[in-house]
C-alpha cells in the first residue's frame, strides 16, 4: 500500500495574496535541452520534481498564470513550503475554492531549476485530472516555466525544446528562417492572439481576441457573454464542455464555418460555446472573446517566445486531419489509478450509444474485443473518434451484469440531434 505524506515547511510567512506575481529565477547550465512529454487529448503532459521530493506530472498550459496542483493523492511524498489560505474563482458552476498559496519553492524539470516558485495547492479538487485522462495527472503549470525561455513545442515528436532567449536569438534566422511570426499580448501572465472567425457561411470573418490555450483540449471556446453580436450558429446541442476549479461547465457546442489563425483557415471547426453560469467568475481580459485551443494548437508546430511577446509557427502533418467531436456520445474515466477499470460518466442524449442502450454508470468491459482498461483512455478515446460510419462493439458491466450492444458512429452536427 502507497502512504502519502503532504510536508509544508514553516520557512516563510506570506501575507501577499495569489494574484500577485512571484518572483521566481530560473538556473540552466545549458544554451538548450530537451524533453519528451504525453499527448492525451491533445493536452501536453511533462514531468516536474518540485522541492527534491515528489516529480509530478503537470499539463503545460499557456492559460495558467499560476502553477496549480490539483491532485495529490498518488502521491507519496511531497514537499511544499509554509504558505496560507486563499479563496479563488475560476471557470465552472461553484463559487470559488480554497487554495493554499505556496511561495519559495524549487521546480526542476529538465536541465532548468526554478527557486522561489509559487505553488498553488488545491484543496479540494474538482477537477479529477487522472480520472479524465487515465493516467496519473497532478496539476497544471504554465507562465512560471514559460516566462523565461523560449519553448518550441513539436506535437508530431512529442518533445518540447527550452532554449536560453540569447542562444535563440543567434539561431532564429538559421534554424526557424521558415516560420511566420504572430506577435502576442500578455494580460494576467497569459498570451492573447487576434484570430478570425466566420461562424456561418453567411457571415464575413470578424477578428476576435483570443487565448491561446495549450490547456484546453477544444478546438475553441468563444463565450456569448463577452461579445454582444455573437450569436450561436445551427445546428447546435447542450453538452458537458469539461470541468474547471469550481466545477461543471456547460455550454452548446456547434462549428464554425472558418477560423483563420496563424495566417491559415481552417474549415468547419467544432468548437464550444459555455453558457453564462459556467464563466460567472471567470476574469474579464479586456476585449476577450475566447479561447483557441489543444485541438487546433496541436496542428502547428509552434515556438513559445515570452521574452518578445510573440509566438513562432509553421503547420505540421496534422493540419489537414479532419476534427470530429465526440462520434459515440460517451464519456468516459478511469476512475482508480491501480483498477482495471473504465467508467461511463456521461451519455449525451440521442448519441449513438445512448441509442444502443449505453448509460452513465455503466463499465466498458471491452471495445471491438479488445479488454478496455488494457487500451487506455487515450486510446479508447481515439478508437470511438475515428469516422462517421465505424461500427462499434462494446461489452458492459451494469449492476453485476454484462451485455453487450453496438452503435455506428455518427457526427453530432450532422446527425438528428
Amino acid at each position: 500500500m502507497k502512504f502519502f505524506y503532504l510536508f509544508i515547511f514553516f520557512l516563510l510567512s506570506s501575507g501577499l495574496c495569489a494574484q500577485e506575481l512571484s518572483r521566481s529565477t530560473v538556473q540552466s547550465s545549458r544554451k538548450s535541452f530537451t524533453i519528451p512529454f504525453q499527448l492525451i487529448n491533445n493536452l501536453i503532459v511533462m514531468e516536474v520534481e518540485v522541492n527534491s521530493s515528489a516529480t509530478l506530472n503537470f499539463i503545460l498550459d499557456s492559460g495558467s498564470g499560476y502553477t496549480l496542483i490539483t491532485d495529490y493523492t498518488n502521491i507519496d511524498e511531497l514537499i511544499i513550503r509554509e504558505g496560507k489560505t486563499i479563496l479563488l474563482g475560476g471557470l465552472g458552476k461553484g463559487m470559488g475554492v480554497e487554495l493554499y498559496d505556496s511561495r519559495n519553492n524549487q521546480l526542476r524539470f529538465g536541465r532548468a531549476m526554478y527557486e522561489d516558485a509559487q505553488i498553488l495547492l488545491l484543496m479540494d479538487s474538482k477537477l479529477q485530472l487522472s480520472e479524465r485522462m487515465g493516467i496519473p495527472v497532478h496539476g497544471v503549470i504554465g507562465y512560471e516555466i514559460l516566462k523565461d525561455f523560449v519553448v518550441e513545442i513539436n506535437y508530431v515528436t512529442k518533445r518540447l525544446t527550452f532554449y536560453q532567449p540569447a542562444y535563440f536569438a543567434a539561431i532564429e534566422s538559421r534554424k526557424f528562417r521558415r516560420y511566420d511570426v504572430t506577435p502576442f499580448e500578455m494580460h494576467q501572465r497569459k498570451p492573447y492572439v487576434h484570430a478570425q472567425f466566420q461562424l456561418t457561411d453567411k457571415d464575413s470573418l470578424k477578428e476576435k481576441l483570443v487565448l491561446l490555450d495549450s490547456g484546453g483540449w477544444d478546438s475553441f471556446w468563444l463565450f456569448q457573454d463577452f461579445d454582444e453580436d455573437l450569436k450561436i450558429p445551427e445546428p447546435n446541442f447542450i453538452d458537458t464542455l469539461g470541468y474547471g476549479l469550481v466545477g461543471e461547465i456547460t455550454g452548446r457546442r456547434a462549428r464554425a464555418e472558418i477560423i483563420d489563425v496563424f495566417n491559415r483557415k481552417l474549415e468547419r471547426i467544432p468548437g464550444a460555446f459555455p453558457d453564462s453560469l459556467s464563466i460567472q467568475n471567470l476574469t474579464r481580459t479586456p476585449g476577450r472573446k475566447g479561447s483557441i485551443g489543444g485541438e487546433l494548437l496541436s496542428r502547428f508546430h509552434l515556438v513559445f517566445d515570452y521574452p518578445n511577446s510573440r509566438v513562432l509557427h509553421r503547420t505540421n502533418r496534422n493540419i489537414n486531419r479532419v476534427i470530429y467531436h465526440n462520434l459515440s456520445g460517451i464519456t468516459i474515466i478511469k476512475p482508480f489509478h491501480h483498477l482495471p477499470l473504465i467508467q461511463i460518466v456521461n451519455v449525451r442524449e440521442n448519441s449513438p450509444a445512448y441509442n444502443a442502450g449505453v448509460r452513465k454508470g455503466d463499465y466498458l468491459d471491452y471495445l471491438n474485443g479488445n479488454f478496455a482498461p488494457d487500451l487506455g483512455v487515450n486510446a479508447i478515446f481515439e478508437k470511438i473518434n475515428q469516422r462517421p460510419g465505424k461500427k462499434v462493439t462494446v461489452s458492459l458491466k451494469r449492476d453485476g451484469k454484462v451485455f453487450k450492444t453496438q452503435f455506428r458512429l455518427a457526427d453530432p452536427f450532422e446527425a438528428d440531434n
